[in-house]
């Protein structure tokens, strides 16, 4: 993460504001990269203490210098230090709502997968979100479903929408979601079975 400056530039003489303006003018990679040096241990310990997992708030912590690079240019800057801080824990925050929807994705495929004792029996029902011939299957089956069942089924597990972000999306109401992809679940897991059984005879 430590940029290599040139002899002739003494940037560690130069302000926050200094380098910002340089960077702006110029587009020189060195004025940002200092201005990131300065503060990379306090951008680390930012995505450690939302993240609490050393190798993935190293990742973050390069998502943020992306993320300044990708913004510096055009900013309106008072304070970089606090411009930086709301840089990471946005990130951080939004690393943990997306942790915390796979997690609920892989809540609701092990439920689904419990119902489906007879597919339980050779395969892991996970795999049929990763592996290409039961990914087949599973595309193959929602083709017979409902429309409704099938849009919120495919927004739900392929997309990782929440429920909010389905109702958003659509015209359904959360009640009406959570209905449509509880039935939607239950035909799902029929026409697999069915399947299955069809496959073994």
């Amino acid at each position: 993460m430590i940029f290599k400056l040139k002899k002739n530039q003494p940037l560690s003489k130069y302000s926050d504001e200094q380098l910002i303006v340089k960077f702006q003018e110029t587009g020189i990679s060195e004025f940002a990269g200092e201005l990131y040096n300065r503060y990379v241990h306090l951008v680390y310990g930012i995505c450690l203490k939302y993240i609490k997992h050393k190798e993935e708030s190293k990742d973050i912590a390069m998502e943020v210098f992306e993320k300044m690079l990708a913004h510096l240019p055009s900013s309106d800057i008072q304070s970089f230090k606090k411009w930086l801080y709301t840089i990471s824990r946005n990130l951080c925050l939004n690393y943990l709502r997306n942790q915390n929807k796979k997690a609920e994705q892989t809540r609701e495929w092990q439920l689904f997968e419990k119902k489906s004792k007879k597919i339980m029996e050779n395969e892991d029902f996970l795999c049929l979100n990763n592996e290409g011939q039961e990914e087949q299957l599973i595309h193959h089956a929602l083709k017979q479903l409902k429309p409704d069942q099938r849009k919120c089924l495919e927004l739900f597990f392929f997309e990782g929408m929440s429920y909010n972000e389905i109702e958003q999306k659509t015209e359904y109401s959360i009640k009406q979601v959570k209905s449509l992809l509880q039935n939607g679940k239950r035909n799902l897991r029929i026409l697999l079975e069915s399947t299955q059984i069809g496959a073994t005879k």
